[in-house]
Parts: C-alpha cells; sequence; structure tokens
C-alpha cells in the first residue's frame, strides 16, 4: 500500500488560495467623493452608483446622490432584509423533483419541493431561521437532503425567528436555566406529500442511491436530565467525550415501524451500495469504544476493532467495501503526542484484520507523525490511501500525584 505525504495536501491548499486572492485583485476600487481635474482644479463629485435602478418615493432629494423619483422607488433596508435567496438546491437522481430552501435575509424560512414536470405538485413546509454566524446550532448549510432513490426529501426545522430573538433577550443565565430548543428533522415522501418527523437531531444522511434506510444522529442527552438512551450525562469531560443515540429507520417500512437505536455513536458512514453502516462507539470511560460494522438487511453487527481510543475519519472506498478510520490513543496520562494509527480493511466484510498503519511504516518521513487532524481518502482504484502528516507536538507535562501540573521552570 502506497502512501502519499501530507505535502499534497498543503499544495492543494495553496493552490486553492490562488483564485481568493485573484479575486481580492479584481474588486473594483472605490472612487473618492471628488477627482482633481488634470488643469488642478476641483472636479464635481463622483458617485458611482447613480446608475442603479433606484430612486427616491417623491420628486424631493433625500440626497446629492438619489437619482430622480421618475427611475423608481428607492430600496430601503425593509426591502433588503426581506430579499429571499436560494439555498441548498437539490436535484433528483430521476430528474422529477427539485427541492431548494427560500431564505429571507431576516425572519423565516421555508423548503420549497416541487415537480419538475409542467403543472406538476408543490409542497411548501416552514423551517424556521437559520441560525446566525457563531450563534451555536446546527449550520444552515447541509440541511437539505435528498435522497439517491429520489423518494423521500429530508429537512432540519429550526426554531421560528421570533422564539430566536427571545432566547437572545433572555440572556446568558436564562439560556442557561432553560436548554435552547433543537432542530427537528421532517421526511417528506414525494410520493404523496405526508411526512415524519424525529426530535433532537443534530445530522442525518440517507444511505446509498437505491437503499431506503436514513441514519439519525440525535444530539446528546441534555445535563441534569438524568440517564438515557444516549448513555446518560456525566460530569466533567466524559460526557463530551462519550456519542449519542443513532437512529436507523427504514422508510419503506410502515409509519409506526420501530427503528432501530444504537446508543454512544459518534461517527458513522454508509458504503456507495447503501448496504453496509461502520459507526465508532464511544463511552465515558473509553473502556468499551469500538469501530463496528452493521449490514442493514439482516442487522447482523460485529466489532471490527476495540481499543480505549477514539475512532474519526470512518472512510469508504469508492464503490468498494475498502474500509479506513483513524484510531486516536487520547490518554492523559501520556506526556507523549496523541498517538494516531491508520486502520484499513481492503475488504471490510471479509472478517480479516485491519492492516496498521502508524509511525513505524515504510514510507513516511521521520520528521512528521500522522495527523487526526486530516481527512484521509482513498485514490481511484483503492490501492493507494492518502493520509495527513504533521510535525511532532513537544510532549505534554506530567500530572503530580494530587492531581495539578508541575510547575513551569521557565
Amino acid at each position: 500500500m502506497r502512501l502519499r505525504s501530507a505535502s499534497r495536501f498543503c499544495l492543494l491548499a495553496g493552490l486553492l488560495a490562488l483564485p481568493a486572492l485573484e479575486i481580492a485583485a479584481q474588486q473594483p476600487t472605490v472612487q473618492p467623493a471628488s477627482q482633481t481635474r488634470g488643469d488642478g482644479a476641483q472636479a464635481g463629485p463622483s458617485n458611482p452608483q447613480l446608475a442603479l435602478p433606484y430612486g427616491a418615493p417623491n420628486a424631493a432629494a433625500v440626497s446629492r446622490w438619489t437619482p430622480p423619483a421618475s427611475v423608481g422607488r428607492q430600496l430601503t433596508l425593509a426591502d433588503l432584509l426581506a430579499w429571499k435567496v436560494v439555498r441548498t438546491p437539490q436535484l433528483s437522481n430521476d430528474g422529477r423533483w427539485f427541492a431548494y430552501e427560500l431564505s429571507p435575509n431576516e425572519g423565516d424560512a421555508e423548503v420549497v419541493i416541487r415537480s419538475t414536470a409542467a403543472n406538476g405538485q408543490e409542497w411548501r413546509f416552514p423551517v424556521g431561521s437559520a441560525p446566525a454566524p457563531g450563534a451555536g446550532g446546527p449550520p444552515a448549510t447541509s440541511s437539505l437532503m435528498m435522497s439517491g432513490s429520489s423518494r423521500w426529501v429530508a429537512f432540519l426545522v429550526r426554531p421560528s425567528a421570533p422564539a430566536a430573538q427571545a432566547r437572545g433577550r433572555a440572556g446568558a443565565g436564562a439560556a442557561a436555566a432553560a436548554p435552547s430548543a433543537s432542530p427537528k428533522l421532517v421526511v417528506v415522501s414525494v410520493a404523496d406529500g405526508s411526512k415524519r418527523e424525529f426530535e433532537n437531531v443534530r445530522s442525518f444522511r440517507f444511505a446509498g442511491d437505491t437503499s431506503s434506510w436514513l441514519a439519525i444522529q440525535h444530539g446528546a442527552p441534555i445535563a441534569g436530565a438524568g440517564a438515557g438512551a444516549g448513555g446518560g450525562a456525566a460530569a466533567g469531560g466524559a460526557a463530551a467525550s462519550s456519542g449519542s443515540v443513532l437512529e436507523l429507520v427504514n422508510l419503506s417500512a410502515s409509519a409506526d415501524a420501530p427503528s432501530t437505536p444504537i446508543t454512544n455513536v459518534t461517527e458513522f458512514a454508509f458504503d456507495d451500495a447503501g448496504q453496509l453502516l461502520a459507526y465508532a462507539i464511544a463511552t465515558p470511560d473509553e473502556i468499551g469504544n469500538s469501530l463496528q460494522l452493521r449490514r442493514l438487511a439482516n442487522g447482523e453487527t460485529r466489532a471490527l476493532d476495540t481499543y480505549k481510543a477514539t475512532y474519526r475519519r470512518i472512510t469508504w472506498g469508492d464503490s468498494s467495501t475498502a474500509l479506513a478510520a483513524l484510531r486516536v490513543d487520547t490518554d492523559t496520562s501520556n506526556t507523549v503526542d496523541e498517538i494516531v494509527n491508520i486502520l484499513v480493511w481492503p475488504r471490510a466484510t471479509a472478517g480479516e484484520p485491519a492492516q496498521v498503519i502508524d509511525g513505524k511504516t515504510s514510507g513516511l518521513p521521520a520528521e512528521r507523525v500522522l495527523s487526526s487532524d486530516y481527512a484521509i481518502a482513498f485514490a481511484s482504484g483503492g490501492n493507494s490511501l492518502y493520509v495527513g502528516l504533521r510535525a511532532p507536538r513537544p510532549p505534554r507535562p506530567r500530572a503530580t500525584p494530587g492531581g495539578a501540573a508541575p510547575p513551569s521552570t521557565s
């Protein structure tokens, strides 16, 4: 198995930065309010916005920059806030359905699902207000997804704009007393417009292009609510290291058919065929941590690897059963840098042990270590694996018996 250095990632990052610099260089320069003619006399004010199609609401000039009222009504702040944009457009694989989110600059958005046929069916669903940048909660992107089978559309529903504004005015104390509402997931069948709803959703994913399975990653249990299906609330950093409930739903079954919950899941990934699910288990004490493989058709599950570590970056090969994942030793008793191993199964269903790539693997540069900060990916054909490398970090100070770090000698 050939390994590719992370220097390729660095080169790629540099190439991606070039268009941004080029675009920045092409931005128009702002013209000054007045210019000096060649004879030294001061020219009249120059306004690049004079040609824009908006004007004053009446004949009275608002400012010297305002075009005459005959051009049209002046654009106001209310117009800007009500301006709507199309986000996350999705076209079904069979080309028969089109879905998108229609969002104003301020206020509640809606998801539109419509047939591409002339005079076809159309449904609209309110989805609340997108969170402001840096405000927490799920991102506005990737909140709408259409199944590969073209039979279902799934999207997140967030709190409405008035509710979000009320929480913002409540202050930090009220936010601590009452946790913010988690988004819910709505799944719509394009056959008849019927929908199913799921509460407290962090992420979701359809399985493959022909499968009817949907995986829903629920949010962590609310602190103070007691032990729940996701493993319960734990004290300190232990709660952050454990997973939450992953719910597997067969959308072809009846709406009242039971789903399959899997507890303590941190990451998951379907293979391209939508027949296999690989997922990572993380418990507060890390004793039960493992990487599991589940066959969706019959629910057969087996452990691919079990170790007191965390499993990240679960990656399938294109149109194959090749599987890779990072195993990261985060034991805080170590004084060395985190230990990252890459586990590779050329055929995950074969029942063979993983091939382990570690710091001693031939071909890795001696001055670099495997990094968990980068994604891993199979090259075309599955015979090569792209990995991330970085410089080693300095050792962590060993804790004293009292639990405090030793005093600095600097």
